[in-house]
């Protein structure tokens, strides 16, 4: 078995940010193929798989289990949005750009 890495955070999935990795996470954890400095799920609050679901609206073990039953990024997103929530364009501060700052929150993008 050798350990692998989840595909960069800023892979989009229908303009959202974040959700491939959390995905590519739950499926290498399931083939025991995650590597070990990786974490997946939700048990700590901060961690962005967390912040993910929240803000989606779904339960981390039911996205998972849907995940694992097979189905493109695109189609999983499609399942969080019939079964959690659907945001909408989110306002941002001042209308400038942003992007996630390395504790989860949002900062001003640099251009």
């Amino acid at each position: 078995m050798q350990d692998q890495a989840p595909c960069t955070d800023y892979q989009e999935t229908k303009g959202l940010i974040y959700f491939a990795r959390m995905l590519d996470k739950i499926r290498l954890n399931a083939a025991d193929k995650l590597a070990p400095e990786y974490f997946c799920g939700v048990e700590d609050p901060t961690f962005f798989d967390a912040r993910c679901t929240r803000f989606l609206g779904v339960d981390y073990d039911e996205l998972a289990r849907r995940t694992l039953e097979g189905g493109s990024d695109e189609e999983i997103l499609e399942w969080c949005f019939a079964n959690g929530r659907r945001p909408g364009e989110e306002k941002l501060p001042s209308g400038m750009p942003s992007s996630p700052s390395a504790d989860g929150g949002m900062k001003p993008a640099l251009t």
